[in-house]
C-alpha cells in the first residue's frame, strides 16, 4: 500500500470516529400506562345479565337443493387433473393425476387422489338459490352451465381449465323478470 492509500484509510477511520456519536439513537419504546380496572364507577347503570346463547344444533350433512332424477356428468380433462361437473350445479369431484393415493403400494395400480369425493353438495353450488337442474355444455376447455330458477333468476356458471391445477370460475346471476327479487342469505 502506498502513501496515498494509507492517508485515505486514516482519514476514513478518523471521520468514522468523529461521526460515530452523531448517529441517531434508537428511540426507546414508551412503557404502557397501567390503570386499575377494579375500581367501581360512580355513574354506572346496572344492566341485566343476558343468558348465553344456546349452541346451534349440528347438522349431519347439507343436502343439495336440486333434486335430480338422473344426474348428468361432464368431465373436463387436463394434463394435471380431471374435473367432473354435475347437472346439480357445480363441480362434483377433482381427480389429481400426478398424485397417487397409495404412493408406496406394492401393486401397480395407481389410484389418483379425488377431492370432494362422497360429498352431497358440489363445489361452486349456490345452496338455496338453485332449485332446478342445470343444462351443461362443454366446448373445448370450457364448461358452461345454465339454469333459471323459479324466481326468474338465470344462473350462468363458466369453468375454464388453467395451468398448474387452476380452474377459472365465473358465476353470473341475471334477473330475467321485470320485478326485483330479494335474495336470502
Amino acid at each position: 500500500m502506498d502513501r496515498t492509500g494509507i492517508i485515505v484509510v486514516t482519514i476514513c477511520v478518523i471521520l468514522l470516529f468523529l461521526t460515530w456519536p452523531d448517529m441517531p439513537q434508537r428511540p426507546q419504546q414508551p412503557q404502557p400506562v397501567t390503570t386499575s380496572t377494579n375500581a367501581v364507577g360512580t355513574n354506572v347503570v346496572q344492566q341485566p345479565v343476558q343468558p348465553a346463547a344456546a349452541p346451534l344444533p349440528s347438522t349431519p350433512g347439507i343436502k343439495p337443493s336440486v333434486e335430480l332424477e338422473s344426474e348428468k356428468l361432464v368431465t373436463l380433462e387436463t394434463e394435471d387433473s380431471v374435473y367432473t361437473f354435475t347437472s346439480a350445479g357445480g363441480l362434483k369431484t377433482v381427480g389429481l393425476n400426478h398424485h397417487e393415493a397409495k404412493p408406496c403400494s406394492s401393486t401397480n395400480q395407481a389410484d389418483v387422489i379425488h377431492l370432494n369425493h362422497g360429498v352431497d353438495l358440489p363445489m361452486f353450488s349456490l345452496n338455496g338459490l338453485e332449485d332446478s337442474e342445470f343444462s351443461i355444455d362443454r366446448a373445448g376447455g370450457l364448461v358452461t352451465m345454465v339454469s333459471t330458477n323459479q324466481s326468474g333468476i338465470r344462473i350462468t356458471k363458466q369453468f375454464a381449465n388453467g395451468t398448474n391445477y387452476l380452474l377459472h370460475t365465473s358465476i353470473k346471476l341475471e334477473n330475467t323478470g321485470s320485478e326485483s327479487v330479494k335474495l336470502t342469505p
